[in-house]
Order: structure tokens, then C-alpha cells, then sequence
């Protein structure tokens, strides 16, 4: 039986996912077109793994291997990524409404089109990842660490969604957030550093202990600690 469903062949059935994953994983192939609500996936092998247009909801992935692994068309509603390290990966179109992803690992990653409303990545390490055409509302980020991260929207006069968004005490490195609306988010004792805030629409936003250190806010609309922080001399200025 495993040996129809090498590496390189579509997946089909549930059946067929429970003697792969007997045998290890789903490494190299394709699952498309049925659903599988409550998967058990975690720990294991998904690198190379395509899954295209299915229903995972409430799947647990735990700490798969998510390296270049594929999600196009997926509801993934309420899954479980739990510290999974996600390298190289495409979550296209997809539904992570409400997903855990706390503690993820995740580099290189792409993020499309896709409804991430409330979505948890608590204490996760994003690192040169793209968010782009995605709504992130009420997504919680406190406590994480983003690196050269992309957030946009190519539709004219739209930002990327980050109202309400909790980055509580995240760290945020040479980040693009343009134009993003982050209207009544929590920004308390975060720390921008060389961030892209132009545009941005902050107002409402708690920006208690927050910092921004050589950011760019051309056109932003700050709340009062960070308007008055921008007012004051920065660390390291020319006088």
C-alpha cells in the first residue's frame, strides 16, 4: 500500500494518511480534496508536504517538521502549532482563525491572502517572513520577536488589518508595517527598532513604555506617548 503513495503521489483518503503517518510522516506528498477534522499530526515528518483545498480544523500539529510545506486553500480553524519549527513554508488563502502557533519557529514563511483573525503567536520568532493581503485582527504577538517582517496590502487605500492586535513586550526589527491599521492595538512596552511605520494608523493604540528607536513614521498617526517620544530628541541624534 505505501508503496502507491511514494513521495511525489496525491493523497486521497483518510485511510491513506493513517498508514503514512504509521510509517512516519506524509514527507513529500500531496493530500487534496477530502477533510480531516481533528488530525493528529504532531511530531510528524511534513517537509515537501502539499495540502490543498481541505478542512483541518482543530488539526494538532505540535512540533512537526513544517520545512517548505505547502497549505493552499486549507480552513485551518482552531489547529494547534504549537513551538513547531515552520522554515520556508506558504499558507495561501488559507483560514487560521483562532490557530495556536505560540512558541513557533518561523523563517522565511508566506502568508497570502489568508484570515488570521485572533490567531496566537505568543512568544514565537518570526524572521523574514510576508504577510501580505491578510487579516490579523486581534492577533496576539505579545511577547514575540519579528525580524525583517513584511506586513502590506496591494489594494489601494487598504492597510493590512492589525486593529486590536496585542504586541504587548514584542520586539520588532527592521519590520514593514506601511500603511498597516493598528487602531486600538496594544503596543505596552514593545520595542520598534528601525521600523516602517508610514502611514500607519495607530489611533486608540496603548502605547504605554512602547518605543520606537530610528523608526520611520512619515504620515503615521501616533497616539500621544508616541507623537510626543517622536517630539523628543533621538538616541544617538546629530545635534
Amino acid at each position: 500500500m505505501s508503496q502507491a503513495i511514494a513521495p511525489g503521489a496525491v493523497v486521497e483518503t483518510r485511510e491513506q494518511v493513517k498508514l503514512l503517518l504509521g510509517e512516519g510522516g506524509l514527507h513529500g506528498r500531496t493530500l487534496a480534496g477530502f477533510d480531516f477534522v481533528g488530525l493528529r499530526i504532531d511530531r510528524a515528518r511534513l517537509d515537501d508536504t502539499k495540502f490543498e483545498r481541505m478542512t483541518l480544523s482543530d488539526a494538532l500539529f505540535g512540533e512537526a517538521d513544517l520545512g517548505r510545506t505547502r497549505f493552499t486553500r486549507v480552513d485551518l480553524r482552531n489547529a494547534r502549532f504549537d513551538s513547531a519549527v515552520i522554515v520556508d513554508a506558504v499558507f495561501e488563502d488559507v483560514d487560521l482563525t483562532e490557530a495556536i502557533l505560540a512558541g513557533v519557529h518561523a523563517e522565511r514563511v508566506v502568508f497570502v491572502r489568508g484570515m488570521l483573525a485572533n490567531v496566537v503567536l505568543s512568544g514565537a520568532r518570526l524572521v523574514d517572513s510576508t504577510f501580505t493581503e491578510v487579516n490579523l485582527y486581534g492577533a496576539k504577538l505579545d511577547a514575540a520577536t519579528l525580524v525583517r517582517c513584511t506586513f502590506s496590502d496591494p489594494r489601494p487605500h487598504i492597510g493590512v488589518e492589525l486593529t486590536r492586535a496585542n504586541l504587548r513586550g514584542a520586539v520588532l526589527i527592521d519590520c514593514d508595517l506601511r500603511g498597516a491599521n493598528l487602531a486600538r492595538a496594544d503596543l505596552g512596552s514593545a520595542l520598534f527598532i528601525r521600523c516602517n511605520l508610514d502611514g500607519a494608523q495607530l489611533s486608540g493604540a496603548e502605547a504605554t513604555g512602547t518605543r520606537l528607536v530610528a523608526c520611520s513614521t512619515s504620515g503615521a498617526d501616533l497616539p500621544d506617548p508616541l507623537r510626543v517620544q517622536r517630539a523628543e530628541p533621538q538616541e544617538g541624534s546629530r545635534p
